[in-house]
Parts: structure tokens; C-alpha cells; sequence
């Protein structure tokens, strides 16, 4: 595999190196390896096609969650100390209880949503004890 190393100037590729298409190029780049292909545009576009896409319900979800941090200081006005589901970046529903609020957006069907408690400080659960009990089969 033919290398570059790092220098002050840009890199400078010739197009018309056959290398180029046979090899991939690793470069030296802040001392970390990059490894640099050079294909068709085609051929990329073929590529990216075959590339797995991040599932929609991880991307909805994270958009949700980021939705609850835009609308928190509003809910807080209003919501404080209730739950609420977030479907498409909107406040769907409100409960005193989280499973109050699961029954309000069922009817919505199968979609992606974010549940959280309305409140200024989220909740921290501590601890008692580090003793781990196991659960034991029953014969």
C-alpha cells in the first residue's frame, strides 16, 4: 500500500496514476492513519447505496430527545412534575404517571416517541448497597 507522509504543503494526487484505482492510499495525517480510495463517482454512488442506513426509529428517537431539551424550560411552566411523550418533536401527551401517559399515545400506534419526567433536575436514584443479590432457579 503506497504512503504519504505528513508535510507542511497539500497533498498533491496525479488522476491519471493507475495505483490510484488499484490500492487504497494511507496517509499520515496528525499521526493518526487515514486510508484514502479513489474511484469512479459511479462507483461511489454504487457504494454508498449498499451502505447500511441508521435505523429511522434511533434517528426519530434522538430527535425526540433533543425535542424534550428544546421544550423543557416551556414544559416546566406548565407540566412541572408531570410526564410527558414527545412524537415528532412535539408534546403528544401529559400524565401524573409514565404509564398514564403510555396509554394516552397507544392510540397513535406504532411510532417512535420519548418519555420523560417533567423537571428542572433530573431524577437521581442513589444506591444503598453494592450487594448484588443472584436470582437462584427453581426445580
Amino acid at each position: 500500500m503506497p504512503t504519504l507522509r505528513e508535510v507542511g504543503t497539500p497533498y498533491t494526487i496525479n488522476p491519471n496514476d493507475e495505483s490510484l484505482t488499484s490500492d487504497p492510499l494511507l496517509v499520515r495525517r496528525n499521526g493518526e492513519e487515514w486510508v484514502v480510495l479513489a474511484m469512479k463517482y459511479e462507483e461511489y454512488q454504487r457504494w454508498l447505496a449498499q451502505q447500511p442506513a441508521t435505523p429511522k426509529h434511533e434517528t426519530d428517537f434522538e430527535r425526540n430527545r433533543a425535542a424534550f431539551q428544546k421544550l423543557l424550560p416551556d414544559l416546566l411552566k406548565q407540566h412541572d412534575g408531570q410526564w410527558v411523550a414527545i412524537v415528532n418533536e412535539q408534546a403528544a401527551a401529559f400524565a401524573p404517571k409514565a404509564n398514564q401517559v403510555l396509554e394516552k399515545v397507544a392510540a397513535l400506534g406504532d411510532v417512535p416517541l420519548y418519555i420523560q419526567e417533567v423537571r428542572a433536575q433530573p431524577r437521581i436514584y442513589k444506591m444503598t448497597s453494592r450487594h448484588i443479590v443472584r436470582s437462584t432457579s427453581v426445580s
